[in-house]
């Protein structure tokens, strides 16, 4: 039976003139690769789509019309030796929006300004900061705690002040050998960016760095949260074994406390980054 089909199938085809064959072939052919364009399109949108919301989770926080926001990168894991060489230029720093766009988001448009000088992310890291300089960093933090602002701590007079000096003084310290505090000097009002200091505002500070998944949490990596109008209120500076030393506004000075966590907490490495973001 099945011989049969096969024999009226193949007279059929012979009874079916050349030219007419060649073009349904090759009208097949058009097909097929529409099909194939078609999804490599989708799926390197969705892939592209994926990438922005994850700069933007990184850079302003958690997307506010989302119940559930992703702590980590959508990407696999990365080694060490892959994050030293990210893009000079943010590929989303071009973005333009219509204002008067309704269907746009205030966080999208607040994502698209901040891709503006935010350093392009590569997946977290997920290896911890083996970097001389973030050692010195815990060290210089913890020498804050109890501290109030201003009470003999160089150059160190609120919550923004903290990692601006710690991740100054410790760069420092590659060049000199000595882990010492000394005030961080004021950014240059006619440069964008987190180098050479980081800028005087935790908002500015947040977009600084490489995001670091919370298992790979080290000491002088930088902790963000507490994020209202898409930008975070609160720093602290990782100073080890799950300790952070932060400002508190209330109190008006420097206390020790656990690393948060939730949602709504970002953790950034600037030391110890070939990239100097």
């Amino acid at each position: 039976m099945e011989s049969n089909d096969k024999r009226r199938l193949t007279f059929l085809v012979a009874m079916v003139p050349f030219p007419v064959l060649v073009m349904i072939v090759f009208a097949l052919m058009i097909i097929g690769a529409l099909l194939l364009v078609s999804l490599v399109i989708g799926t390197a949108g969705q892939s592209a789509s994926a990438d922005l919301h994850y700069q933007c989770d990184t850079a302003i926080g958690p997307d506010p019309s989302l119940t559930e926001t992703p702590v980590t990168s959508p990407v696999t894991a990365t080694a060490a030796a892959t994050v030293s060489a990210p893009p000079s230029t943010n590929p989303y720093a071009a973005i333009t929006l219509d204002p008067d766009d309704t269907e746009v988001s205030q966080w999208q448009r607040d994502c698209v300004e901040a891709m503006r000088s935010a350093p392009y992310q590569l997946p977290a890291l997920r290896m911890p900061n083996t970097d001389p300089t973030g050692a010195c960093a815990g060290q210089l933090a913890m020498t804050l705690d109890g501290r109030r602002w201003g009470a003999g701590a160089e150059g160190v007079s609120g919550a923004a002040d903290l990692p601006r000096s710690v991740v100054y003084s410790a760069e420092l310290s590659a060049t000199t050998g000595t882990c010492a505090l000394v005030a961080a000097p004021t950014p240059d009002p006619s440069r964008s960016g987190c180098a050479p200091v980081l800028p005087i505002t935790i908002a500015g500070q947040g977009l600084c760095g490489q995001r670091v998944d919370p298992s790979a949490v080290s000491a002088g990596d930088l902790v963000f949260w507490e994020y209202r109008n898409n930008a975070p209120t609160r720093v602290g500076v990782v100073v080890g074994d799950g300790w952070i030393v932060t400002g508190d506004p209330s109190a008006g000075g420097f206390v020790r406390q656990a690393v948060p966590d939730g949602d709504d907490v970002r953790v950034k490495r600037v030391l110890g980054m070939a990239s100097g973001s």
